[in-house]
């Protein structure tokens, strides 16, 4: 007991001393009291308080906050109290990855002070002219999509260049699917993404506001 008391000590000497070389020595000395007490009786003098300092208690700040009622709390937003608006984006001659990373920051709510990842708290995307989203070097053959039903050996894969032809607007969903998180969120965000062929959409009475990228 008397050795692993020893190795006990020497370990919070060499924490403290070392941590007054590299930290304001006034943190640790807030932490805790009993740290200046075991480094006196090794014949260890503390570091000195830096000016200002006058207690070396860590909660003794917290507890002056709370009885003046200054004490903080992460606040999070009710589903019904979010204020979720409609944006609008024109991807003709947009890049996939850059348009992609945009709307996932829009629809995930990530720009808003109320954030937070366990929560949908995004607003509501419309984006058109899908079919003119461009890839740059030679994506549009080399870009692969993969696809299996299930069964032995049904393994599909597909160029961008296809399946863009095919589904143009399969390629941004997956880009932007690739984006959110995985799970149930993700799949509830993801429909708050509304992609069209064409500058034509159902949603004028919401008045999206237009985004320029």
């Amino acid at each position: 007991m008397a050795a692993t008391e020893n190795t006990r000590l020497i370990f919070l000497i060499y924490f403290v001393i070392k941590a007054a070389f590299v930290f304001d020595p006034a943190y640790f000395l807030r932490i805790s009291p009993k740290i200046i007490f075991k480094t006196r009786i090794a014949g260890i003098e503390p570091p000195a308080l830096s000016p200002g300092i006058k207690s070396l208690d860590i909660f003794s700040n917290l507890r002056k906050n709370k009885a003046q009622g200054l004490s903080m709390k992460t606040i999070f937003v009710k589903p019904a109290e979010v204020r979720r608006e409609w944006f609008l984006i024109d991807a003709n001659g947009k890049a996939l990855g850059r348009l992609a990373a945009r709307a996932a920051s829009i629809v995930r709510g990530k720009e808003k002070v109320v954030f937070a990842p366990h929560q949908e708290v995004g607003d509501f995307l419309v984006v058109v002219n899908a079919d003119k989203i461009l890839v740059s070097g030679t994506k549009e053959q080399d870009k692969l999509y993969h696809h299996h039903t299930g069964y032995p050996g049904a393994l599909k894969t597909e160029t961008y260049e296809s399946l863009a032809r095919r589904k143009p607007t399969v390629p941004l969903e997956k880009a932007i699917h690739g984006m959110l998180p995985k799970g149930p969120l993700g799949r509830k965000l993801l429909k708050n993404v509304k992609i069209y062929v064409g500058e034509e959409h159902p949603h004028k009475a919401q008045n999206p506001k237009v985004i320029e990228l």
